[in-house]
């Protein structure tokens, strides 16, 4: 399983640790995105490390799409899918 995340990351970091850690215990992979200038990339990027999977920093809601897309397509490689 994946996830992506999308986030600014203002949240508290501990409750935000807690989670992508739980999620790695579960053999969950995590990607997350922050969007908008005043994403917390700190948070979001120890949150991918944690989850093995990467951080995109994106400032403009209409590059979702794309940024989607791409993590979508490393997962499909990485897990070898038809």
């Amino acid at each position: 399983k994946h996830v992506i995340f999308l986030s600014d990351g203002q949240a508290a970091e501990a409750d935000l640790k807690r989670m992508a850690q739980s999620m790695a215990t579960d053999s969950m992979t995590m990607t997350t995105v922050g969007l908008g200038s005043g994403a917390d990339g700190s948070v979001l990027r120890m949150m991918a490390d944690i989850g093995g999977g990467r951080f995109y920093n994106v400032p403009d809601a209409s590059q979702l799409t794309r940024v989607f897309t791409k993590d979508v397509e490393l997962v499909k490689q990485a897990y070898r899918w038809p």
